[in-house]
């Protein structure tokens, strides 16, 4: 049988993320290719994970690699480009998170993915965790009763890459990306339409603290007041 052959788009922490997982886990894919628009770094990517080619150049690494799926490790600004790029090519994608800067990219994303008759995965993982999976179930099971809110807080040390701070390549830093994940875990776990998401980042001392609030079930004229719907 043969492997699907995926081109990693990134040299970055999450590109060390998915190459891992790969070998790790999933036996039946070959990464043939790595992206980074820094010639010397994709170079040095390579050779440590044992890649056959590498790219300096976006489009080039998507259409000469002989991918079948390209698997998108970027900058936030870059998710846009490279997902158009990968469905005029006819490649499957999976993007990390946060999906795209805004609504109007991501309409754009899906349609071209669509009109490409091509996959667009979105890989938000935390989602599929054991300890939300878990939370799910019980949910589900009705262990716990009808949910109208739900919350989590966290903290850790802040983005892994400088771009994170400049707002026309992230986006918004944690609101957007971290927030995004937050979201989504809580919006997969209960059962109630959500009706309203409410994130608030504090930067101190270095460390990110996300409180992140969903509510879930209830009219979004019936939150608190002062909390945005």
């Amino acid at each position: 049988m043969s492997k699907t052959k995926v081109a990693l788009l990134g040299a970055g922490f999450i590109a060390d993320i998915h190459i891992e997982s790969y070998r790790r886990f999933v036996p039946d894919v070959e990464v043939v290719a790595v992206f980074t628009r820094k010639p010397q770094r994709a170079a040095a990517f390579a050779k440590k994970h044992h890649i056959a080619h590498w790219f300096s150049d976006l489009e080039d690494s998507i259409v000469e690699s002989g991918c079948e799926v390209v698997d998108i490790c970027l900058p936030n600004f870059l998710h846009h480009r490279a997902v158009l790029a990968a469905a005029k090519a006819g490649k499957h994608v999976i993007i990390e998170k946060p999906f795209a800067l805004n609504l109007e990219e991501a309409d754009e994303m899906i349609a071209a993915s669509k009109a490409a008759k091509r996959k667009l995965m979105y890989a938000e993982e935390l989602c599929f965790a054991p300890k939300y999976e878990r939370v799910r179930k019980l949910v589900n099971e009705g262990a716990i009763g009808k949910i109208f809110q739900m919350r989590q807080c966290e903290k850790h040390s802040g983005p892994h890459s400088h771009w994170f701070y400049d707002v026309n390549q992230s986006g918004g830093v944690n609101v957007l990306d971290a927030s995004a994940a937050r979201a989504r875990q809580g919006s997969s776990t209960s059962t109630p339409a959500t009706y309203s998401i409410f994130a608030d980042v504090n930067a101190s001392g270095g460390v990110n603290v996300l409180d992140a609030s969903i509510v879930a079930g209830l009219q979004t004229s019936a939150l608190p007041a002062g909390q945005p719907s």
